[in-house]
């Protein structure tokens, strides 16, 4: 799963879909990603087992699998600014 959102794209379509469903278009649109880039980040996300898929019509919509998912992004963005905010005092401590 933690590899699956090691990808900044990926990261963003989660935060979309955090307030809510969409379709692949949407994602794509909210993404500011090509629609068959975003089918592939969808496809890996989906064998993560981090989201869901519902076929509506002739469309399919995506769902986050839970509501834990937001709150583990959450704790990955505050691993992330931890870790530059050290990277960040090594880097002014050597010229």
């Amino acid at each position: 799963m933690f590899a699956a959102l090691a990808n900044p794209s990926r990261l963003r379509i989660l935060e979309h879909l955090a307030s809510g469903p969409s379709s692949v278009r949407q994602i794509a649109e909210a993404a500011g990603l090509k629609q068959s880039i975003t089918s592939h980040h969808l496809a890996a996300l989906l064998n993560a087992g981090v989201l869901v898929c519902t076929p509506s019509g002739n469309q399919r919509i995506y769902s986050l699998r839970g509501p834990r998912i937001p709150r583990i992004l959450e704790l990955v963005e505050e691993f992330h600014e931890v870790h530059l905010n050290g990277l960040r005092q090594v880097l002014a401590t050597h010229p």
